[in-house]
This record gives C-alpha cells, structure tokens and sequence, in this order.
C-alpha cells in the first residue's frame, strides 16, 4: 500500500513527519492483521529459508519500477514482478499510481477471475487495507476459490498469504496484466495408427509446462470438426474415405491461460481390408438335384456378398445366389464359387472356392414296383402297370419274361399271349431312363401262369 503523494511531500518537512507517521499508523494495518487470510512466511529472507521466493526483490527493491516508491511497497514490488513476467515496461496509464487507482486505470482487464502471476487488487478501505487500497502478486491459483499471492508492505514487510473467497481478505478483483499462460515443449505429436477405414488412430497428448495440464482432443477432417470426436483416438469409420485428418489440442490448467495448437495434418486415408476367415467352401452332396450351399466364413466387418457359381471353371448361366442345384446337364463336372465381398469405404475382395469332386448320376428310388394287369389266357394281352419312381422317367422301356425267357422283339408295356406261351409264368421288368440319372431297372411280381384258350384263366389284378 502507497500513501498519496501528498503526504510523502508533507513528510518532508519537519512539521509534517508527525502527520505522516500517524497516518501510517492508521492506514498500514500489521502483516498478520489483513481479514482472516493465512500468512505463510513475513520477511525476504525467513520466506526464502521456507520455500517462498521474492523473485530477487529483496536485492533489487531500492530501484523504482514504473515510476513507484522504492523499497517495501506494494505497488513497486507488483510492477517489479509484472515486468519480470513480460509485462509492460513503464506504467500503462498516466496519472496516480496508488493501488487503489490500479484496477480502475485498467479496468478493461480486471474482473473477479484469479490468474497466475495477475494482480490481486484491492479498493479504498477494501480487504482491511486503507483508503489507498493494495496490490499483490498471485503466486498460485489453488481452486476458483483460494489463492497464494505474495506482497510487499509499505512501511510494512514481505510476505506470502493464503486466501478464501468469502473472507474479508479477499480481493475486489484481479487485474491480468502478465498471465501465466500454458506452454507447449517441443514439437506436437503425430496421428499414429494405419490410415485405413476400419482401423483406430490415435495421438499422443504432447508436452506442456507447466506439470498438470489436462489436455483435450478436437479431430478434424479436411479441417472441419468432426462432431463428438473429443478423444485421445479415433475409429475411421467410412465417412473419413479420402480425408485427411488433424487433431486441435487444447491444454488447460486452473489459473493459466489455455494454449491450443494444432497437429500436421495425417496423409489421405484409404479404404479398408477385409478379412475374411479363410477361402469360401462349398458344402453338400455333389449329385444331381441335390442342393450345394456357399459357406462364406466369418468376414471382418459385416459384408454384402454376391455369388457366381462355376462348372469346370465356367460360368452358370443365372447362378447367382448363395445355393446351386445341380441340374442334370452338371453331372460329371467339378463345381466351384466365386464370391465377391463388399462394404461402403473398403475394398472389395473376391474369393473362390475349391473345386468338388465331379458331381455323380442321381438314382432313381423304388416306390412301387411294375405289375402285370390283364386276363392272363392265351389270345388275350396283358400290358403293364408303370413303375412308381422317386421322380417321373423321361422314358420308359420294358422287357418281358416268359418263363424267366426273354420275349424278343417287344419293348412295349403290352404282350399278346400266344399259345406259346400257354402253362408258362409272365414277369415284366421296367427299364427308367432321365437326364442325369443312372438308368433304373424294376421287375415285377409274378403275372401268373398262362391259361388256355379254354381254360378259366386266374385272375390279375
């Protein structure tokens, strides 16, 4: 605290030292009188000894800084540290410089927010101090509500305080003429991690002084903000194809003026791989009209995929899904698929499977077998009823046996009994051919014997 320049100039005559030292005692209260503030150490060299440095002051305090009343005084201590801390030079306003005056010189940079190395201000009879008011130096920012200055008293001692908002000790507001301000050391960190969709990139969080600094991460793409990518990392998800990538870190501590900067910016990223759990494979029976199934695997994202199903390596007309039945004009050849794998942002990849064993002939299955109908005499015919297969024969032949004898010469399912064939057994065998199966052969039941012309005949079903 300064008294006016009034006094110091009546101070010097004899008459006045008297008025200047009554004054004194009532407007420079003692160092451990100010609000309820907590005092750490009183005196350069008892606070030094504790840790708590003047910042050279003590040895340089008998030179006037912008202009103040040297020695132990407030305001020529403040602008000392403010000059040291890269602040102006010579007082940034003309007129009085009593501490009082300070925060209403400098009002577009005083407001209630404490900063490192700002000025903690006080008014007229403001914080326990007198009508001149009083500065200090913000040491530390401890929380939004408690600082450390260190201060130097007129006609008083140096000194650290502790301070609470809400204690009378607390200041009418803090003037930000020097902030400390985050620093970044050294070079930023580079985005790491394969460039790819589908894959995380990441980036350190740099080197800033001063210790404690919480970083916080912005990513950009072609230097727009990608919204809610506020992380140390980052999935590139397809949206990012063809983008170039740049992170804004921003470093904060409590009572220091942020810094941001800013990372180079990261090469295009490309499209993505995917894996795929192995070739495809081709699962089923190779035998005509049974189904084959294309069995993909596990791709690595989820995929889209199309089919094209291969005969000796030769394309099947309209096979295009994920299933093939083997038509009868496939048997004997070796099949295979090809399947192309998709996804939005990645590259696409076809895969082909091995080949099968060459597919085999169906068989035909026996539902019921071929019977001899007719009145089995001689002069009659009998003709036969057709098998039943497991599927409908493109033709039909047949064979009949009389007496285990092959009749030569009919093929057909009807017979002409002639008295050849009179005391003998009819049988009737089926021959079944189609496309793609192996021939089927049924024989029937016995027919029964032939009769005479005039005989009664047994009867056949």
């Amino acid at each position: 605290m300064l008294p006016p320049w009034s006094v110091v100039r009546r101070a010097l005559t004899p008459a006045g030292r008297g008025l200047l030292i009554a004054s004194l005692v009532l407007l420079v209260p003692s160092p451990g009188a100010v609000g309820a503030a907590t005092v750490h150490c009183v005196g350069y060299g008892a606070c030094s000894a504790n840790g708590y440095s003047d910042a050279g002051y003590g040895s340089a305090n008998a030179r006037s800084y912008w202009n103040m009343v040297t020695g132990h005084n407030c305001t020529n201590y403040a602008a000392y540290r403010v000059i040291q801390a890269g602040g102006p030079g010579s007082r940034p306003w003309s007129g009085s410089g009593d501490a009082h005056r300070w925060g209403h010189e400098l009002p577009g940079i005083t407001d209630q927010t404490p900063a490192v190395q700002s000025i903690a201000w006080w008014d007229s009879n403001q914080g326990g101090w007198g009508k001149n008011g009083h500065v200090a130096y913000v040491e530390q920012v401890v929380s939004a509500d408690m600082i450390r200055v260190s201060e130097d008293i007129f006609d008083g001692d140096f000194r650290w305080r502790t301070i609470s908002r809400g204690e009378a000790a607390w200041p009418t507001g803090f003037i930000h003429l020097a902030d400390a301000r985050v620093s970044r050391i050294g070079a930023l960190p580079r985005i790491a991690g394969k460039l790819r969709v589908g894959e995380r990139v990441r980036v350190g969080a740099g080197s800033w002084s001063p210790s404690g600094v919480s970083v916080g991460y912005q990513w950009l793409a072609d230097g727009r903000t990608v919204r809610g990518a506020t992380q140390s990392s980052l999935e590139l998800t397809p949206r990012f194809l063809g983008k170039r990538l740049t992170v804004k870190l921003s470093a904060r501590r409590l009572g220091y003026v942020p810094a941001s900067a800013t990372t180079a910016a990261s090469d295009r990223v490309r499209r993505g791989r995917i894996r795929v759990d192995g070739a495809p494979r081709v699962r089923g029976r190779a035998v005509v009209a049974e189904r084959l199934t294309a069995d993909l695997g596990r791709t690595t994202p989820q995929t889209r995929a199309s089919y094209r199903w291969l005969a000796d390596g030769t394309k099947i007309r309209g096979a295009r899904t994920d299933s093939l039945r083997l038509a009868p004009e496939l048997a004997r050849a070796r099949i295979s698929v090809r399947v192309t794998v998709k996804r939005r942002g990645y590259a696409s990849r076809t895969l082909r499977s091995g080949r099968t064993e060459p597919v085999k002939r169906a068989t035909f299955h026996q539902v019921a077998p071929p019977r001899v109908s007719g009145t089995v005499q001689v002069g009659e015919t009998v003709h036969a009823v057709p098998t039943q297969w497991s599927v409908k024969p493109s033709r039909r032949v047949y064979v009949w046996l009389v007496d285990k004898e092959v009749v030569e010469g009919n093929y057909t399912a009807r017979l002409p009994l002639v008295a050849a064939y009179e005391g003998k057994e009819l049988h009737v065998v089926e021959g079944a051919t189609r496309r793609g199966y192996e021939q089927g052969v049924a024989v029937s039941a016995s027919g029964g014997l032939v009769a005479a012309a005039d005989e009664q005949p047994e009867p056949v079903s």
